[in-house]
């Protein structure tokens, strides 16, 4: 027996092999392809969502120091403005 037909014996052959490779690994299926892709892209998506949200949190971070620093500028002129008055 040739090692092909032992393997054939102890294995069945299966539909779906690559024909003439003998025993070996199934070829990708479309659906799996197809899957494959949509998943790569999800990830995709999802790493540029991810960079995206990064930005806009410094951004944010970014505003609320500049819009703390207005405030107390204002307090300050407030303050300064109430104690000229009553003075």
């Amino acid at each position: 027996m040739t090692i092909d037909e032992i393997f054939n014996s102890v294995v069945p052959p299966k539909s779906g092999y690559m024909q003439g490779f003998g025993p070996g690994p199934k070829p990708m299926s479309r659906a799996l392809r197809f899957s494959d892709q949509r998943r790569k892209e999800a990830e995709d998506r999802a790493r540029a969502a991810e960079e995206k949200n990064e930005e806009l949190t410094k951004q944010i971070e970014e505003l609320r120091a500049r819009q703390d620093g207005i405030e107390e500028s204002l307090f300050q002129r407030i303050r300064a403005d109430v104690q000229a008055h009553f003075q």
